[in-house]
């Protein structure tokens, strides 16, 4: 079964997309996809070692390495 126009045209604009994407955008593209744990792990992990709820979490470079930053509430 081939493509249709429209899957054609959203690889495309992904492809696109990605080669706008800076040496940084990369390399913090390649650190989320090998993380050893996903997002929702990060966020269960934070929430049942603190007890706290998650009201927010992100994936970036603190201190040279690419980290899940979950902020919580208590």
């Amino acid at each position: 079964m081939g493509s249709s126009g429209a899957d054609r045209r959203i690889r495309q604009t992904a492809v696109a997309a990605n080669d706008m994407w800076s040496v940084d955008d990369h390399a913090e593209h390649e650190a989320f996809i090998n993380a050893a744990v996903s997002l929702s792990e990060a966020i269960a992990l934070a929430e049942s070692e603190t007890g706290a709820r998650a009201i927010s979490a992100e994936f970036e470079k603190e201190d040279g390495q690419f980290v899940f930053a979950v902020e919580l509430l208590d």
